[in-house]
């Protein structure tokens, strides 16, 4: 936007589609516009709408879909400092020294160009080079995004046959059961009284167990129930038992 002075002195000022325009009573043109005249004083504040003003900006902002932030704050700081303006014209505070108009255009003027100087210092800011995209530090390491992309070769046949064997319903298969050869505990006692002939010495377990009932494949089961036979016959006192330590060989005699 471009202000400048016409042929009767009177400022006037270039402006596009995106330019805050007023139309209030006493004055109709850009924000921008209104604050060079209140500044040079050639136009009464007092007869300046402020309510309007705020309507219109608040429309202006609902319209403006696409503006960008720092114009939006730009005319927000205008329309504020044209209502201080205004109040201060409006209320005098005898309290106070009376502040010259003068001094609060030079004022809005000064805070102008610190917002405008603030903006540029931001843009030439984000412009500067950033460290980890523009530029890297030494050492600094250097991340690399892994993408894994699978790809199968097989074909749709191989991918049902796979499938069927999954799902593949087996025939049921016969239930069949082990018949072992038990020995009970009578039955090895009886196998052990019917040695009791070469019990006249000292003779060891295991080769009571050799001797006794020959035809059993269940070693497991002809051991377990001739040891209780024994313990048995002993606690009759019918045989007797000896063992020297701990998991040494069981000595069988009779009386």
């Amino acid at each position: 936007m471009v202000n400048k002075l016409n042929e009767n002195n009177i400022i006037v000022s270039n402006y596009d589609s995106k330019s805050f325009l007023l139309d209030i009573d006493g004055f109709e043109g850009p924000i921008d516009l209104l604050l060079m005249l209140a500044r040079t004083q050639k136009v009464d504040l007092t007869q300046i709408s402020i309510s309007a003003l705020a309507l219109q900006y608040i429309d202006y902002i609902a319209n403006m879909v696409n503006l960008e932030i720092e114009v939006a704050a730009d005319y927000l700081v205008m329309a504020t400092w044209l209502a201080f303006l205004k109040s201060k014209l409006l209320i005098p505070n005898n309290n106070e020294e009376e502040v010259d108009a003068d001094f609060l255009s030079e004022l809005l003027t000064h805070r102008l160009k610190r917002l405008d100087a603030m903006r540029k210092s931001s843009r030439l800011l984000f412009e500067k080079k950033i460290i980890g995209r523009d530029v890297f530090l030494r050492g600094m390491p250097e991340y690399v995004n892994e993408i894994t992309d699978t790809v199968y070769h097989n074909t749709l046949f191989d991918l049902i046959k796979r499938y069927m064997s999954i799902n593949k319903i087996d025939k049921p298969k016969a239930l069949s059961f082990i018949k072992l050869n038990i020995i009970t505990i009578d039955d090895a006692r009886r196998n052990i009284i019917s040695l009791f002939s070469l019990l006249k010495k000292w003779i060891t377990f295991d080769s009571i167990l050799n001797h006794a009932d020959a035809t059993s494949d269940n070693d497991l089961s002809k051991k377990a129930s001739s040891f209780i036979a024994i313990l048995q016959l002993a606690k009759e006192r019918k045989i007797n038992l000896r063992q020297n330590k701990n998991f040494d060989d069981i000595f069988i005699k009779t009386d």
